[in-house]
């Protein structure tokens, strides 16, 4: 069986190419990475792609994040999907309203310990 196969699956959407390439640098040794530049090949992907948790940025151009996560949460297929909100916007009600819709928030910068724990509480809360 190839290895990426058995590794927890996790789509990043976030229009910020940098972070991208970070997150699928720091992610890729211990999950099977997939990145996304904009709102709806995101969500393209996490019907094609089913990830167990998806990275996702709150401030893009047109559809944003938070079209995003009331989409997959309509949807049968993904409402269920984790999801971690990795945004510049540190906002007390934006960090309530990710709570209020099952989300974990953390804020830009990049605190790569931080998602690295969000992700392994995740995995191991809910398998």
């Amino acid at each position: 069986m190839n290895a990426s196969l058995r590794r927890p699956r996790v789509l990043v959407i976030d229009d910020d190419e940098d972070i991208r390439v970070i997150l699928e640098m720091m992610l890729g040794a211990e999950f099977d990475v997939r990145t996304r530049s904009d709102a709806l090949s995101g969500l393209v992907a996490a019907h094609d792609f089913a990830p167990s948790t998806i990275v996702l940025d709150l401030l893009m151009p047109g559809f944003g994040g938070w079209d995003v996560v009331r989409t997959l949460r309509e949807d049968p297929r993904t409402k269920d999907t984790r999801i971690i909100i990795l945004t510049a916007i540190a906002d007390p009600d934006a960090a309530a309203r990710a709570a209020a819709e099952g989300c974990s928030f953390l804020t830009k910068p990049l605190d790569s310990d931080a998602l690295l724990q969000s992700l392994t509480h995740q995995l191991l809360c809910t398998g």
